[in-house]
């Protein structure tokens, strides 16, 4: 393999990474500045702070204070060769410079044969730690104030996540954002999700658009658009091709291999950049003013839709129709600004679509796009209709109630005036029955009985109706109930009281009773004459006979 050049330092390996690949390899060069007489005034205490001995590769280095290795690390030139197993080699340089700093250049070199990755990472890490606790043992106490190195790892690429976050769910969301706002991009897995090199070429335009063209991509075939990503990286940064596009191509692609390839990846492109380079500061100054916009729609449409959909309504008609004066301010004033919001938001898309055509379909979230918005829009103007007819029914149904408590109150007034008047006559009519003459007392009561009589079905219709409208849920009916039943009780007591005062009274009363009988006979008196005897009868009975035969 071919060495490239070293790389100057401060000696923190917390980004060093080892392409997993065949015959790569990572050279690191550290320089580091000796502090004149730092180690002369080092308290002795923390010399013992550090381990007495530590494994490097397969050799011990012994770290006691004034020993050969320390003082042939900082003071003497030396060249050393530590192997570390069968696939790493390191090799370490120290040398004073005339200047009195000293110049450190480790280079590392790794080859990796036929380990899988998750083996690779295992050795990898212990090696790695294995060195870094050398050189700490080396320079430690030189490098006043420097901070602890930490060792990089995927997991960190997504800050701020779960300690216990895997590296395979890590390298997945790094994934997942380096390819965000690609259309026709959806990264959910290692496998189908790039098979048709789509996100390939997302992730190698997301970090550098000068090497892919998105909207030459776009239009390729599905193996075209790998070997081109391959091909781009492995040209521009050395990643070793370990998949061919008919590989990822293909109904089942192998899991490891993708994950493998995918971290040399993410050792190219840990991060991307801030700005988007699929879209101008124009555009998505105005996508991001649509999605403002369609945001107050929706949230408007929203929560307008959910107190148009409430049914606690009031009691009373004066309050129920004040909610419908208000509907109908809602539907006049606040629905066209609105509308014309919505109709704006429209006209915007639809530039936006058409500025988008070449590179895919608008960055927007689903539930602000128009089809949504309008959907949105029809849930509130259906709840506004139907809010409004069961307003409309509600009013109607207590104007009915209304007019009916209306009739219940008349017929309560008039009922209770009548038994009034009849309470007065039967006080007075009580007192003075028995100076009346009996056939005159007799016809008083009897026109009292009638009129008590006729205040019954009065009182059935009222009570009937005080139901009707306890049914009904009209708010006064508890109350006209109530009067109803007392003045049915007034009426129970009116014939009490009639009776003990009038009925007994005149039971006792005795009077003559004179009769008279009419007998009508009938008597048949019979005169028998002879008209023909008498002279003067005889033009009389021939003169009768002419007129009858007249007739």
């Amino acid at each position: 393999s071919r060495k490239g050049p070293a790389i100057t330092t401060n000696l923190d390996d917390s980004n060093l990474r080892f392409r997993h690949e065949i015959m790569n390899e990572k050279v690191i060069e550290a320089t580091v500045t000796e502090l004149p007489g730092v180690i002369e005034s080092m308290n002795r205490d923390h010399w013992r702070a550090l381990p007495s001995s530590m494994s490097y590769g397969n050799e011990l280095v012994v770290a006691h204070p004034g020993s050969n290795v320390v003082a042939e690390v900082t003071r003497n030139k030396r060249l050393t060769t530590e192997v570390l197993g069968n696939t790493m080699e390191t090799t370490s340089t120290s040398q004073r410079a005339s200047d009195g700093h000293r110049r450190m250049t480790t280079h590392i070199v790794r080859k990796i044969t036929t380990l899988t990755q998750a083996e690779e990472q295992a050795q990898a890490d212990n090696r790695i730690r294995q060195n870094r606790d050398v050189k700490k043992t080396e320079i430690g106490y030189l490098r006043m104030g420097s901070q602890d190195s930490k060792r990089a790892k995927i997991s960190d690429i997504v800050v701020g996540q779960e300690d216990n976050l895997t590296a395979r769910e890590a390298l997945l969301r790094w994934a997942r954002r380096s390819t965000a706002k690609y259309p026709g991009v959806r990264v959910n897995d290692f496998t189908g999700s790039w098979r048709d090199g789509l996100a390939f070429s997302a992730l190698i335009h997301r970090n550098r658009p000068d090497l892919i063209d998105w909207r030459d991509s776009r239009s390729r075939r599905p193996r075209e658009r790998l070997e081109q990503a391959f091909h781009v990286v492995e040209r521009e940064y050395g990643v070793t091709r370990l998949l061919d596009p008919e590989d990822v191509d293909t109904n089942e692609p192998d899991e490891k291999s993708m994950i493998t390839y995918l971290s040399s990846l993410y050792d190219v492109f840990p991060e991307p950049p801030q700005i988007h380079p699929l879209f101008d500061m124009e555009s998505q100054r105005r996508v991001q003013e649509y999605r403002e916009l369609a945001q107050q729609l929706l949230y408007w449409c929203r929560e307008k839709t959910s107190l148009l959909q409430e049914r606690a309504f009031p009691t009373t008609l004066i309050e129920l129709k004040r909610l419908l004066s208000d509907l109908n301010r809602f539907r006049s004033e606040e629905v066209p600004p609105r509308q014309r919001d919505k109709q704006r938001l429209f006209t915007i898309y639809k530039e936006l679509e058409k500025y988008f055509e070449s590179i895919g379909e608008v960055d927007v979230e689903t539930e602000l796009r128009p089809e949504s918005l309008e959907k949105a829009w029809h849930r509130l103007m259906s709840a506004l209709a139907d809010r409004d007819m069961i307003l409309q029914q509600e009013v109607q149904r207590l104007e009915r109630l209304q007019k009916l408590a209306d009739k219940v109150q008349r017929e309560y007034k008039h009922t209770e005036t009548v038994i009034t008047k009849i309470e007065t006559r039967i006080s007075e009519e009580s007192r003075r029955i028995e100076r009346l003459h009996p056939v005159e007392a007799k016809n008083i009561v009897e026109g009292l009985e009638s009129d008590i009589r006729h205040l019954e079905q009065p009182l059935q219709e009222m009570n009937d109706d005080c139901h009707s409208l306890k049914d009904g849920r009209y708010p006064q009916a508890g109350d006209l109930y109530k009067k109803v039943t007392k003045l049915h009780q007034r009426w129970s007591q009116l014939r009490t009281t009639f009776h003990t005062s009038l009925v007994q009274k005149l039971s006792g009363l005795s009077y003559p009773v004179q009769e008279t009988t009419i007998t009508k006979q009938t008597r048949v008196v019979t005169e028998t004459r002879q008209i023909g005897t008498n002279p003067y009868f005889r033009d009389v009975q021939e003169y009768t006979e002419w007129c009858q035969s007249k007739l």
